[in-house]
């Protein structure tokens, strides 16, 4: 997946820019104080590269306005007095931000936490809130926002021509009015400095491409797979969104998905229109079972006239991917993938158990 973010942008985005704001005064001192911050929009270049891999796109594409690019710079102090971190501690409710190895007070927050923290109170203001005040107000802000949200639209724009097909569907959702997150109340915006959506999968490429084989047949209906590997699960969902689209059927209904019973990290189907069964309590079945390490095997069932399905504590596994390497089994095919193994039914019964169902 390319980023759709340029490096000229994201170097924009990355790069620190110092704001003296001026000295300021305390009452009954003769000294000044500096007051000196430098804001970066890195939490924004973390969001665009996130959306680029599929997540957190309805984020990135509801930025429409200046003042949503507030949400995703960072401010650090450069040089600030102890008094002026000492106020933003206090009224940012910073508690859960702080180091509580060192408790040292922190360097560097979100924009808006610290912003926040000063307002126009006419002659009740200190000093540095005045300074603060004066310089928000001014025209670099405004520029800064216009500038920044100018980029945001580049990105937006390219997002839409990136050939992705989930993402393609999730922005048809979101200019249709009907993304599941249209109807929150508000839209969450994640401060973070750093992108968490992986780039690759973390599974072999001949791995890949046997499940890639396995879901393109039109007598599999259903995958239950335990790995939570961010890439696999977006072509699972492709599937699955493809097959709703082409039958009219519910996503689950067109291709049933099951993951693990700890959830999913960063998966969240709806917001690429399918839909993932999460047990909570033990494993699915499914027609391609990629199970747990502590699903049992009744080797019992491996023999002679027993069926793979009973052998991995299933009734309708057809297809079963595991690195637990069981060896030759008389009731399937075996099929070594490196440090896979891909076992395929041969018991008779399950073809036609199969071709019995409707997997449209």
């Amino acid at each position: 997946m390319n980023d759709v973010l340029t490096a000229s942008g994201r170097q924009r985005l990355v790069k620190s820019e110092r704001i003296n704001l001026g000295k300021y005064g305390r009452w009954q001192s003769h000294q000044e104080f500096d007051f000196i911050v430098a804001v970066d929009a890195r939490p924004l270049a973390a969001l665009i590269a996130d959306a680029s891999c599929g997540h957190r796109v309805y984020e990135l594409m509801t930025i429409t306005r200046p003042g949503d690019i507030l949400s995703y710079l960072w401010l650090t102090y450069e040089r600030v007095d102890d008094q002026v971190v000492e106020w933003v501690e206090r009224y940012s409710h910073s508690e859960a931000v702080l180091d509580y190895e060192d408790k040292q007070p922190m360097r560097a927050l979100p924009f808006v936490r610290f912003d926040r923290c000063f307002k126009w109170l006419g002659d009740d203001m200190q000093a540095f809130e005045a300074l603060w005040r004066q310089n928000r107000e001014s025209v670099f802000w405004i520029e800064k926002m216009r500038d920044l949200l100018a980029l945001v639209r580049t990105a937006q724009g390219r997002l839409r021509q990136c050939g992705d097909f989930l993402i393609e569907h999730e922005v048809a959702m979101i200019d249709a009015g009907g993304h599941p997150r249209d109807f929150l109340d508000q839209i969450e915006r994640r401060t973070t400095l750093e992108s968490v959506a992986p780039r690759t999968s973390s599974l072999p490429d001949e791995v890949r491409d046997a499940i890639e084989a396995l879901i393109e047949r039109e007598d599999v209906g259903s995958v239950a797979c335990a790995l939570d590997d961010y890439w696999l699960w977006r072509r699972l969902v492709t599937e699955q969104v493809r097959r709703s689209q082409r039958s009219g059927r519910l996503p689950q209904e067109a291709f049933r998905l099951s993951g693990p019973d700890e959830g999913l990290r960063l998966v969240n189907a709806t917001d690429w229109g399918g839909e993932v069964h999460i047990p909570y309590e033990g494993f699915c079945d499914g027609d391609v079972l990629i199970p747990p390490p502590w699903r049992r095997f009744g080797s019992e069932h491996a023999g002679p006239g027993g069926r793979l399905d009973f052998a991995f504590g299933s009734c309708e596994a057809r297809y079963v991917l595991t690195r637990q390497d069981r060896g030759e089994m008389a009731c399937a095919r075996r099929k070594v993938l490196g440090e896979w193994v891909l076992y395929e039914s041969i018991d008779p019964r399950c073809a036609d158990e199969a071709s019995g169902q409707d997997r449209t």
